[in-house]
């Protein structure tokens, strides 16, 4: 049946189409047990792309009819073993993924398709390998979708898969990365850089899976990425679909080691902006995660490893942010005054965090769990800490598990305003944790905009210095603390102190070399020597006030 026998949609052309739709799921089938699997994939190439075209009509019964075909077509494909190193299964599952993204596909027919999906992975989990790519681009497309049903749908289904087959998923690295990318695109849409349509409490539930895959991965049952030498620093590993992974200013071995780290790191750093929901609660669990994760899996990092994730996956979504695209505006390094702009709009960061052993934390996490994340399910260490602190945002608190209840109003829509305070603590208790004078530096010149493609901006200078100078005010910052900050900010005095010199003597030189461009013209009196010489007939030696010369007199 040609492309073109599918546009008529007469009733009776509705049932013609559907008889001719019936010959080839027959003559499909035939195939898939008789041809060899080299062959068939050709011949499935030509016919997965009329599937996806006759899924995407607009008659309910043909193009239903076309997904159900599809449905059966893949059960029978799915029972049969994928042989290593084949895709097979992606490719005939990929019909589904371009009727889901197609902009002409029925509300109806996309339900239909995560309902298939989920069916398939209800029976057939155990057989499905290279599939796993397929389904998690489904569940991606689904979390964009304009029908809350269908986004709610793809995150059940996202949130059986962690519950019942985390373990199977861990196996190979390439369906882990898959996964994380279809979690983060429930919190924020990473295509178009803007929030999800998600309403934030279903985000935040994403948000819980991604920290339970930092756990997976912290504990070692992720399947070891690829070797850096079968890569370029321009692609990604598992065919470059799945997010950069390198960084620049490591070496091989450090920058493999955070291949299963950064997708997770990153979307959630990335969440911290553009996730949604009143006053920007999603934005904050994201901080609230980010800040989990390094607290209880920090010391997995070298010194090296934390400073790239720092410069080049933290900082970057902040200095985008702030750069000309916050709801209140960037704010320059200089105000006329600070008392007309006094900041009281900046939320502070949550203020210390309990140990993974502290009784009054493992009652709220155990309450948290009973009310959204699956009980059957051991919580790991920063999972159970993010579940706990999303709790208490959504009482009200700010995160740090201690039962009080924000009372100041901040600027919605602001990243400023709701979530950079909380971000700038997340920042500095990594540093505080580590003792690192190397780390407190570089957070300090990214703020300074001493890094390459960063800028300087009041409000984060205020923040940064905020969250430093809190952990010196009491006993947690101890004295090796207070040493340590010291010591960085003598050098930045000097080196700041260095820089308005450069810059006072660059302002002094064009200052004099415009004035001087900015005087008059004045004509230039010419002498004519050979005449001058010509006019003066003689000279005698005089003595004056002001010394011995000679006078001479002129001719005419």
């Amino acid at each position: 049946v040609s492309p073109g026998g599918v546009t008529p949609s007469d009733s009776g052309g509705a049932s013609a189409r559907i008889f001719a739709l019936q010959r080839i799921v027959e003559v499909a089938d035939f195939n898939m047990n008789t041809r060899p699997r080299i062959v068939w994939t050709r011949i499935w190439g030509m016919m997965s792309r009329h599937f996806a075209v006759v899924g995407c009509h607009s008659n309910e019964m043909v193009s239903m009819y076309a997904i159900d075909s599809l449905r059966q077509l893949s059960f029978k494909f799915l029972t049969k073993p994928e042989l290593t190193d084949f895709n097979f299964q992606r490719l005939f599952l990929r019909p589904f993924l371009v009727i889901m993204e197609s902009e002409g596909s029925r509300e109806d027919v996309r339900e239909l398709i995560l309902r298939c999906i989920d069916n398939m992975i209800r029976s057939l989990a155990k057989n499905i390998r290279s599939g796993w790519n397929t389904i998690f681009a489904v569940l991606a497309v689904s979390a964009r979708d304009s029908n809350l049903t269908i986004a709610k749908l793809g995150l059940e289904i996202m949130h059986r898969l962690v519950d019942e087959h985390l373990e199977q998923l861990c196996g190979r690295a390439e369906d882990f990365v898959g996964m994380v990318k279809a979690s983060v695109a429930f919190i924020y849409d990473e295509g178009k850089g803007e929030a999800g349509v998600l309403p934030a409490g279903l985000s935040m539930r994403a948000i819980c899976h991604v920290a339970c895959f930092a756990d997976a991965v912290a504990r070692g049952a992720v399947g070891p990425p690829p070797q850096l030498t079968h890569m370029t620093s321009e692609t990604s590993f598992m065919g470059g679909d799945l997010g950069g992974v390198e960084y620049l200013d490591l070496d091989d071995n450090e920058s493999r080691a955070l291949m299963l780290w950064k997708p997770i790191i990153e979307g959630l750093a990335w969440g911290c902006i553009y996730a949604s929901g009143e006053g920007m609660i999603a934005q904050r669990a994201c901080v609230c995660a980010l800040r989990a994760i390094f607290l209880r899996h920090g010391d997995l990092f070298s010194s090296n490893q934390m400073k790239s994730i720092i410069s080049q996956t933290l900082f970057p979504p902040v200095l985008e942010r702030l750069d000309g695209k916050d709801a209140i505006g960037p704010i320059l390094l200089f105000t006329p005054s600070p008392i007309d702009f006094p900041f009281l709009f900046l939320r502070a960061g949550p203020r210390g965090l309990p140990a993974p052993d502290d009784e009054n934390f493992l009652a709220a996490a155990a309450a948290a769990q009973s009310e959204g994340s699956s009980a059957e399910r051991e919580l790991g260490q920063a999972e159970s800490l993010v579940e706990a602190m999303l709790a208490d945002l959504r009482r009200g608190g700010d995160g740090s598990i201690n039962g009080q209840v924000l009372e100041l109003e901040a600027a919605e829509g602001s990243f400023l305003g709701n979530t950079m305070g909380g971000w700038f603590g997340m920042l500095v208790d990594i540093v505080h944790a580590r003792k690192d004078p190397a780390l407190l530096k570089r957070v300090v010149e990214i703020v300074f905009g001493f890094e390459e493609e960063s800028f300087c901006c009041e409000a984060l200078l205020r923040c940064c210095f905020t969250e430093i100078f809190r952990l010196a005010d009491g006993d947690e910052g101890g004295e090796e603390w207070n040493q340590l900050v010291i010591g960085v900010f003598v050098d930045l005095v000097g080196w700041m102190l260095a820089a308005v010199k450069d810059l006072s003597e660059k302002s002094v030189l064009e200052r004099k070399l415009a004035s001087i461009a900015a005087q008059p013209t004045v004509p230039t009196l010419r002498v004519n020597e050979s005449a001058l010489q010509r006019g003066i007939s003689s000279s005698r030696a005089v003595s004056t006030p002001y010394g011995e010369g000679k006078t001479a007199r002129t001719m005419g």
